[in-house]
């Protein structure tokens, strides 16, 4: 083996006869460098792009949400509360009540998702860390309704939360049986005091208001055990799947017990088909210089001629003249893989650091492209660029493991 790699190192550093093999061969190590780096570059970005979309989503979303599977909303049970209480690996859970309602700020109106909780609700996600304008209080000292709004909601309905005479009104429908002919009449109407503005994304921001429980609970006339979910945090993300068989023993096959990446399944999903068609697109881009490879290969077993009989006469077998080859195309392949992955490592690393390539507009959550490097990206990119240059290898190889045996027969 010492011999064979002796020789295929030997080629690839000497000069070749013909000058189109050292074109050919230089084009197929940058190709594939080039395409090794542009592969780690963006699988980086795309991993940056989804851990921050995945943070945004675990600011507002709970670890786990309990609801009904038919309906809108349960009674709840004192019972299944504190045997979810005890539960060793729940750090704390809040009781949410929420609907769709008609939003009005003087001449201006918008439809929005009252989210009402209990006072728990700022242990269960990092809503608070989003804040840009006011606080979080669902009640003043009098006793009066307050609201958290999102900053879509506050441009949209031009409101002021430092303004003192700043109202906002909620809309929503009776839930009686009897029709109403007037519009008037048919919503049940209250008033609310913004107190805060939080930012997230325009997904959430443009959604939702943040209120007290009772309040949304008496606007729709339900009880004080009405609810429509129950939001729980972790103590541990690892206690995931743990956890949440605990609490389907708990309330049962009636209710759905969901994760965050379940309650965002398409997301989730988008995401993880860009990764692989991205992976696909540049994969073909690297059996293209496979081809490459494969003609600098054909060409150096044409100009090595001599070279074959000369080693089949000192006694090398025709599998050591394969070996030779496909080595060969290895070391083109790796050499430029590991180049380009070398060169990736550091335009990530200064992306991560200085953030160099910003994003344009100045409207996103964040001012540069958001970075994230994984290991597994280096390993999947280097374990492709070895195959594809292996089988770019095989061909070449075999036609020269059959001309050393026709070499020998000749001479």
């Amino acid at each position: 083996m010492r011999f064979v790699f002796f020789v295929a190192r030997r080629y690839f550093l000497s000069k070749y006869n013909t000058s189109a093999i050292n074109i050919i061969s230089f084009v197929s190590m940058l190709a594939v460098m080039v395409v090794s780096m542009a592969m780690l570059i963006i699988f980086s970005s795309l991993n940056g792009f989804e851990s921050l979309v995945k943070s945004l989503y675990g600011t507002f979303y709970p670890d786990i949400t309990i609801s009904i599977n038919e309906g809108k909303g349960f009674e709840k049970s004192e019972g299944r509360i504190e045997k979810l209480a005890s539960l060793d690996g729940i750090e704390a859970f809040s009781l949410v009540l929420e609907e769709k309602a008609l939003l009005s700020a003087e001449d201006k109106q918008l439809i929005a998702m009252v989210k009402g909780v209990d006072e728990k609700y700022t242990k269960v996600n990092r809503l608070t860390d989003k804040i840009i304008r006011g606080g979080y209080s669902l009640k003043d000292t009098f006793g009066r309704n307050l609201a958290l709004i999102g900053a879509g909601i506050e441009a949209r309905l031009d409101l002021n939360v430092a303004d003192p005479y700043s109202q906002l009104k909620v809309h929503m429908p009776k839930r009686t049986k009897r029709k109403e002919r007037l519009v008037n009449k048919a919503f049940k109407t209250a008033s609310l005091k913004p107190k805060g503005v939080f930012s997230i994304q325009q997904e959430f921001d443009s959604k939702y208001i943040i209120t007290s429980l009772p309040f949304v609970q008496k606007m729709l006339n339900y009880n004080h055990n009405y609810l429509s979910s129950i939001e729980v945090r972790l103590k541990n993300k690892k206690d995931l799947k743990h956890v949440r068989m605990a609490i389907s023993d708990i309330y049962g096959d009636a209710y759905s017990i969901k994760s965050r990446a379940e309650m965002n399944q398409a997301l989730y999903q988008v995401m993880n088909m860009e990764s692989w068609a991205v992976y696909c697109l540049l994969t073909l881009i690297l059996v293209i210089a496979g081809f490459n490879i494969l003609g600098s290969l054909i060409m150096l077993v044409l100009d090595k001629r001599k070279d074959i009989f000369i080693i089949r006469s000192m006694g090398g077998q025709a599998k050591d003249i394969r070996q030779i080859f496909l080595l060969e195309g290895v070391l083109f392949s790796g050499i430029g893989a590991i180049s380009g992955m070398a060169l990736a490592f550091v335009l990530i690393a200064l992306q991560q650091w200085l953030g160099i390539v910003k994003i344009p507009g100045g409207t996103f959550v964040v001012d540069a492209y958001p970075m994230d490097m994984e290991l597994s990206n280096f390993l999947l990119v280097f374990c492709t660029v070895l195959i594809i240059s292996l089988l770019s290898s095989w061909f070449p190889s075999s036609i020269a493991s059959r001309q050393a045996m026709e070499l020998k027969g000749q001479y």
